[in-house]
């Protein structure tokens, strides 16, 4: 009874294991993502926020049009973020707020411009809390031991 309470809890939040390896451009998106957690708690985010997840992201009006991830690549940045949810499963209000389950604060958070070359690659990331709180990246990898690795990542802009 126990084991089929645990499958079910893994299945509701989507943190069970990730099936089947990722494609090459969504493990670089993966790795960025990953970087681009670390670059909005150094921000000065305050506690742990949802994260919701897109690979593409306009501005419209007072809200934004999504694009959501793969499921692959969400479930595995779940694994080991539990609180990361796909763009559509977030909505944004009319003061243009991110709000994820619950209508917690949320922050919206993308990786596009995906480049992969033999042994390189490059990713624009972003992040949007609120007006007045947000920046995007370009960052570069590099493929290392067979793992990407982000070599570092230059501020494109700051709202």
């Amino acid at each position: 009874m126990r084991r089929i309470a645990v499958v079910l809890l893994l299945a509701a939040c989507g943190c069970g294991p990730a099936r089947g390896p990722l494609s090459a451009k969504d493990e670089v998106r993966r790795v960025v993502f990953e970087k681009g957690l670390d670059l909005l708690r150094e921000s000065g985010m305050d506690g742990p926020r949802p994260v919701c997840l897109a690979t593409r992201v306009e501005a419209r009006g007072r809200g934004f049009r999504v694009e959501d991830p793969s499921p692959a690549l969400v479930r595995a940045l779940r694994g080991a973020h539990p609180l990361m949810r796909q763009a559509s499963e977030c909505t944004f209000t009319d003061d243009r707020a991110v709000r994820g389950a619950f209508g917690l604060p949320a922050a919206l958070m993308w990786v596009d411009g995906v480049s992969v070359g033999p042994g390189i690659a490059s990713a624009r990331v972003g992040y949007y809390v609120e007006p007045l709180y947000g920046a995007d990246f370009r960052c570069g990898l590099r493929l290392r031991e067979r793992q990407w690795r982000v070599s570092g990542c230059v501020l494109q802009s700051v709202s």
